[in-house]
């Protein structure tokens, strides 16, 4: 399996489990929060989608860019174990919490339709972005962090960690049923 297919079956898991997350959910369910400053499945997925947003756009340009410079090669490619040390402390459960920038704050009662729809739009672009990046030298296609110019990341990195950091809010978003309290 290429890197750009592991990513691509990454991304259809994360949509397969977020519609696992969703199916049959009700609005009072969605928006509910299980104690002050605690966030909703509601508010999880809607900083996710803030997050992935800002970042497609950023992986989308540097693939653009990339393709324009001719940056072509073929895998497989290494990375730094840096990168990947950063990638599974990403990963669920969240071994230590940070609070996110304000820019990724959600903003509270989004409707939940809205926040679905989003949700499936921008990780079906992530799907696309990663076909996009067929045929490149993913190493040498460098993604900045939002907010973080001088913080490069390669492609695959990039994408890893908005994987890695998916898959830990919408594990933060399935834990929200299971705390007494919540509507049924």
């Amino acid at each position: 399996m290429t890197d750009l297919d592991d990513l691509r079956a990454q991304f259809a898991d994360i949509r397969a489990d977020f519609d696992r997350l969703m199916f049959g959910m009700r609005k009072v369910q969605f928006n509910w929060r299980p104690a002050p400053g605690c966030w909703s499945i509601g508010d999880c997925l809607a900083h996710l989608n803030a997050v992935d947003s800002l970042d497609a756009d950023l992986l989308e340009a540097a693939v653009r860019q990339a393709r324009a410079k001719g940056l072509t090669g073929d895998g497989p490619f290494r990375y730094s174990p840096v990168t990947g040390w950063l990638i599974r402390s990403l990963e669920p459960p969240p071994r230590f919490r940070t609070r996110a920038p304000r820019i990724y704050l959600p903003p509270p009662g989004q409707p939940m339709l809205k926040i679905r729809g989003d949700f499936i739009r921008i990780h079906d672009r992530l799907i696309d972005i990663a076909g996009l990046a067929e045929g490149l030298r993913l190493t040498r296609v460098k993604v900045p962090a939002p907010f973080i110019p001088w913080l490069k990341f390669s492609f695959t990195q990039r994408m890893r960690l908005i994987a890695a950091h998916d898959r830990r809010h919408l594990w933060q978003a399935w834990q929200v049923p299971s705390t007494p309290g919540f509507p049924t």
